[in-house]
Order: C-alpha cells, then sequence, then structure tokens
C-alpha cells in the first residue's frame, strides 16, 4: 500500500516538472504510464487530461476534454479554461454552476476570477484579488497557491502593464521569474513590457503632472507655519513611467504610482519650494510655491510687583460658662469677669 502511494506521488512529480517546463509530448506520456498502472482510471482521465492542458497553457484542449468529464466535475474545469481565454460569458456561467463553496471560495477559482476582471479591463479588482491570494494565511488549495505563485505575479505584471504603472509591473514579472525562471508568460510579459516602456521612452514628449496635496494653501499658493520643518507630499503622473522627485534639489522618497513625500526645513520669512518630477523619458515637470514662516511671538519680561504689607486684625471668640449641668464637672472660678476683662 505504502509502495503504490510512493510510486503515486513519484508519478505525480514528473507530471508536475513536465507541466513546469510546458513539455506537452512528456506530459502526456506520464499520463499514459499512470492510466497503465491503474493510478488513473477512465472516469478520472479526463479530469487530469483537462487539469494537464490547462496548466500547460493550452485551455482550448482542455475545454474539449472538459466537457467529457461528468456534470458535477464539469463546471469548475470550464469555468477555468473559458476564464484562461477569456471567455467571460461562458466562464461566469459556469462559475455560477458551482456546487462546492469550498472550491468556489478557493484561491485558485480567485486567480479565475481575477483573469476574468482583467478581460472585463477592471484591472484594480483584478489586482486586489490577486493581492489577496498571496495574503492569505490558510487555503484548503494552499499547495496551488504556493506551488503556482508565479503565475499570480505574472498577471499582476499584465494588470500594472495595462495601468501604465510600469516600475510595478517590471517588479511582479521579476519575482514571478524568480520563482520559475523559465516562465514564458512572465518572461514574454516583460519583454513586451521593455519594448512599451522603450517606445514611450523615444516618443514621449509629455511631462508629468505634478499636484501638491499638502500643505494646502488657504489661497493662492502661499502657506503660512509656525513650525521648524514642513512635510511636502503631492502626486507626479508620468506616462512613460516616474524616475524621480526632487524637493528643493534634494531626492525625495517617490513610489512607483507617483506619491512622493519629503521634509522641509523652514526660516523666518519666504521659504520657497520647488518640486522638480523627471519621468523616464527624461521629461521634467516643475511647481514652485511659498511657505511663510512666521516669527515666533515675543515672550513678555516677567514683571516684578512690590508687596505691600497691611496691618492684620485678630479676632477670638470668648465664650464663659461658670455653672455645669453635668454635676461630675466641678464649676469655674468666675469665668465670666475674666472674659469680660480679656475683651477690654
Amino acid at each position: 500500500m505504502f509502495d503504490d502511494f510512493f510510486e503515486r506521488m513519484q508519478y505525480q512529480a514528473k507530471l508536475d516538472q513536465a507541466v513546469l517546463h510546458r513539455k506537452t509530448d512528456e506530459g502526456l506520456a506520464i499520463i499514459a504510464q499512470m492510466q497503465q498502472k491503474k493510478m488513473i482510471n477512465e472516469l478520472s482521465l479526463p479530469i487530469v487530461l483537462s487539469g494537464f492542458y490547462l496548466e500547460i497553457g493550452e485551455p482550448v484542449k482542455a475545454i474539449e476534454v472538459g466537457k467529457k468529464i461528468t456534470k458535477e466535475l464539469q463546471p469548475n474545469v470550464l469555468f477555468q479554461s473559458y476564464a484562461e481565454i477569456g471567455d467571460v460569458e461562458n466562464a461566469l456561467s459556469a462559475y455560477k454552476k458551482l456546487k462546492n463553496n469550498i472550491v468556489k471560495d478557493g484561491a485558485k477559482t480567485t486567480y479565475y476570477l481575477a483573469l476574468i476582471d482583467m478581460h472585463k479591463k477592471d484591472y484594480e479588482a483584478a489586482i486586489t484579488k490577486l493581492q489577496s491570494i498571496k495574503t492569505r494565511a490558510t487555503d484548503v488549495i494552499s499547495i496551488y497557491r504556493q506551488r503556482s505563485l508565479w503565475r499570480i505575479y505574472t498577471s499582476l505584471g499584465d494588470a500594472y502593464t495595462a495601468q501604465k504603472q510600469f516600475t510595478k509591473a517590471k517588479d511582479n514579472y521579476n519575482i514571478a521569474l524568480l520563482y520559475h525562471p523559465d516562465f514564458t508568460p512572465a518572461i514574454d510579459g516583460l519583454s513586451k513590457l521593455e519594448s512599451i516602456t522603450a517606445t514611450i521612452q523615444s516618443t514621449d514628449k509629455t511631462p508629468p503632472v505634478i499636484a501638491i496635496t499638502e500643505p494646502s494653501p488657504n489661497r493662492g499658493l502661499k502657506v503660512t507655519t509656525a513650525a521648524t520643518n514642513v512635510m511636502v507630499k503631492g502626486t507626479a503622473k508620468a506616462n512613460s513611467g516616474l524616475k524621480e522627485v526632487t524637493i528643493n534639489g534634494i531626492k525625495v522618497y517617490a513610489q512607483p504610482g507617483g506619491d512622493f513625500w519629503g521634509d522641509v526645513p523652514m526660516v523666518t520669512g519666504i521659504n520657497k519650494v520647488t518640486v522638480i518630477a523627471t519621468d523616464m523619458a527624461g521629461n521634467k515637470a516643475e511647481k514652485t510655491f511659498d511657505i511663510e514662516k512666521q516669527e515666533a511671538p515675543a515672550v513678555a519680561a516677567a514683571e516684578i510687583v512690590a508687596v505691600q504689607e497691611k496691618e492684620g486684625k485678630n479676632y477670638c471668640l470668648l465664650i464663659a460658662a461658670q455653672n455645669y449641668a453635668d454635676s461630675s464637672i466641678p464649676s469655674l472660678d468666675n469665668p465670666i469677669a475674666d472674659a469680660i476683662k480679656l475683651k477690654v
């Protein structure tokens, strides 16, 4: 029993390698051997074949074989295959027929829903779904998530390329190739990206568009402050991608999407702030505004006030009691007369 399981795992590992390197003939030969050894029966053969064609990048063949699968399992294969080729209508139709919630909510399904978003050109939704797969702590299909991270990063690269966020696109393609150096879609995506950026850089004559978001001037472009340092924030959008942003000649942090920020020291009076954004094509844009640092209000010297002495009065309440109701307390000797003398 254990030997059979171990042998099956060996064949599965060989099949995974064939898929990894997109060796169709080798993969089909391994599947045939597994069938001969009764590891795959006639009922499960279409499932294995359709999955193999889908993973190896031949979704049309996966659809042909998938239609031979039992009706219960057919929607999952067809959903994934139609999503791969961009047939959104049929993909969503198959998705609605999925009855297993574990499959419907799994990472693999989320990946193909992201592909559908990309075919619909809803790249932001696609990016959100792809990012969610990476950040999930647990998943019933975690093996897929770990084994095929290069697919996720490649799709992220495609989405960012479509959004013209070329730096992010390049980063994701490179990460995909770290996981799978021979993954053709990532290689092709990176090559296409380089061609796009080269064309844009050679033809782009449009400078970046700078918008200052902080500090926000109340009127015109003049800002007042009492601080010794002011944080300047803004965005710089560039068709060919943002290369760098400087504030008063000092390079500041800038994200690939165009957000930038930097701390600017202030001196008393008018401080001129110049923001320069440069794109990948060498085009530059400049925005200048003033920040007025107000003088700190003078602190008045402490005034010494002379103390005026005033003569006070003392008051005393005298109570004279001679005879007490309590017989155990002895009577005093003429206390009333003594009190009168003190008053005087």
